[in-house]
């Protein structure tokens, strides 16, 4: 009888620990979707038409070489998927990781769910002072 008991407390112990972990794992995974959505917005926001600035037409980015800028950092980061919409002085990026949970993994489901980032960066003009 005791050793029932036993066997059930560790077991439920053991479980505990495994949400415990896995959600801390959750946590961590979903910062890291963001900062790589942002860290890849960043890039893509760097992408600016510099023949519309020639023409003084002020800052704008190209959005086809943002939009492919941003999608590619995301990528090279080991993002699954991203996709980038970039307007005149925006770029906002949405990428999905693979959930690397411990307990989808034991119960056969590893990787079903997905971790999802979104961020968006501005063209920000230099100011000189002089």
């Amino acid at each position: 009888m005791i050793t029932a008991f036993v066997t059930g407390v560790t077991a439920a112990l053991l479980l505990a620990g495994a949400l415990v972990y896995d959600g801390g794992q959750l946590l961590v995974a979903r910062r890291h979707a963001v900062n790589v959505a942002a860290s890849a917005a960043r890039v893509g926001a760097q992408e600016v038409d510099v023949d519309a600035l020639y023409r003084g037409e002020g800052v704008h980015l190209n959005s086809d070489r943002a939009e492919a800028a941003a999608i590619e950092a995301a990528l090279a980061d080991g993002a699954s998927s991203a996709t980038a919409n970039a307007t005149a002085d925006s770029v906002e990026v949405r990428v999905v990781f693979p959930d690397q949970s411990v307990l989808a993994g034991v119960a056969g489901a590893g990787g079903v769910a997905s971790i999802k980032g979104a961020a968006s960066a501005r063209v920000a003009r230099g100011t000189d002072q002089g």
